[in-house]
C-alpha cells in the first residue's frame, strides 16, 4: 500500500545509521498522525478521491452564469459609450444653436444702435459703403465672378471687426482680406467638428437678406464656403437637428438652409440632401455617413 510505504519512509527519517535519531521525535509523531488521518479519510469517504483528482479540471472553463455576467457587463459598457457619444453630440448641437441665437441678437443690436449692419457701417474702419448689404466688394458688385461679392473681402472681411470694435464681443477680430481665419478674422463655430470651421456673414449675390454661414475655410486661396469636402462642416443628421430646432427641418426652405458654392446655390454636397436639391420638398439624407456633407446658413433678417 502507498500509505505503508510513506509510513516506512517517515520512520526511516527518524534514525541515522547506527540508530542515531535524525529528526526530533515530536515532529515525526505529528507527521504520523497526519498520515493516519489522511488514510482514514480516503477509506471512509472514497468520493473525496474523485474530488481531489477532478478539482483542477473543473476550473478550466467558465460556467454559463459566469459567461452571462461577463456579457451583461460588456453590453452595459457598450451602451454607456454610445449614450455618452449621443450626449456629447447633443451638447455640441445645442451649443451651435445658442451661438446662432446669440449672434443674431448682437447683430440686430448693432444695427439698432449704429443704423447699419456690421461691415456695411461707415462709422468703423474699414468703412462700409452703407448700401444695406454685406458684400465682398466695396462697390460695383456685378452678376458674375468675384464681383458677385462672395469672396472674403471688403465688408464681409470687415464684418466681425466692426462687431469687435463696437464692444459687442470680447474677442478682438481683425480685418484681413482674402483670408478669413476662424478665431482671428471670424468666430470659431461652436459645433467645431472640423478644424478651421468659422461663422461668416454676407449677403449672397443680389439677395437682400443677411446670412450667417458656418463652413470650413482651410486656406486663403479657397473661395469662402464653397461646396466641397474641404468646406462642408456638418453631416446631414447634424444639419437636420439644427434646422428642426431653429426652423422647419427642410434644407431648401425657411430661415435655415444648406448651400453649395457660390453662396446662392442651394442643396449641399454628396450625402446632404435627397431629391431635387433646388426644390422646397428636398429632404436631408439621414442615411448618409458623410460627416462633411453640408454647409449651413441662417437668414438673419429681411431688409
Amino acid at each position: 500500500m502507498p500509505g505503508n510505504r510513506s509510513t516506512a519512509l517517515i520512520r526511516s527519517l527518524c534514525q541515522r545509521p547506527g540508530g542515531v535519531p535524525a529528526l526530533p521525535r515530536p515532529w515525526v509523531a505529528a507527521w504520523m498522525r497526519q498520515l493516519d488521518f489522511a488514510k482514514r479519510s480516503l477509506l471512509y469517504f472514497p468520493h473525496r478521491r474523485g474530488n481531489l483528482q477532478n478539482h483542477r479540471s473543473s476550473r478550466q472553463g467558465f460556467t454559463l452564469v459566469e459567461l452571462s455576467i461577463v456579457l451583461v457587463v460588456i453590453g452595459l459598457l457598450i451602451g454607456g459609450v454610445l449614450i455618452g457619444q449621443s450626449l456629447i453630440e447633443s451638447a455640441r448641437i445645442n451649443a451651435q444653436i445658442r451661438q446662432f441665437q446669440q449672434f443674431e441678437v448682437l447683430i440686430m443690436n448693432f444695427k439698432s444702435k449704429f443704423k447699419y449692419l456690421p461691415g456695411d457701417s461707415p462709422m468703423f474702419t474699414p468703412a462700409g459703403n452703407a448700401s444695406g448689404l454685406v458684400r465682398g466688394c466695396w462697390s460695383g458688385c456685378g452678376p458674375s465672378g468675384e464681383s458677385q461679392g462672395w469672396n472674403f473681402n471688403a465688408e464681409i472681411a470687415a464684418f466681425w471687426k466692426h462687431v469687435s470694435d463696437a464692444g459687442f464681443v470680447e474677442e478682438n477680430y481683425i480685418f484681413t482680406a482674402n483670408d478669413g481665419r476662424p478665431g482671428i478674422n471670424v468666430p470659431i463655430a461652436a459645433y467645431n467638428e472640423k478644424p478651421d470651421t468659422g461663422v461668416y456673414a454676407a449677403n449672397p449675390n443680389d439677395d437682400i437678406s443677411t446670412y450667417l454661414n458656418v463652413c470650413s475655410h482651410p486656406s486663403a486661396s479657397d473661395l469662402m464656403c464653397a461646396d466641397s469636402a474641404s468646406h462642408n462642416a456638418f453631416s446631414a443628421m447634424t444639419t437636420l437637428a439644427i434646422d428642426k430646432k431653429l426652423d422647419d427641418g427642410r434644407p431648401r426652405a425657411g430661415a435655415v438652409t444648406v448651400m453649395t458654392g457660390p453662396w446662392n446655390n442651394m442643396g449641399g454636397g454628396p450625402g446632404c440632401v435627397t431629391g431635387n436639391s433646388n426644390s422646397d420638398n428636398a429632404t436631408y439624407d439621414i442615411t448618409s455617413s458623410n460627416k462633411n456633407a453640408c454647409n449651413l446658413r441662417l437668414r438673419l433678417n429681411k431688409n
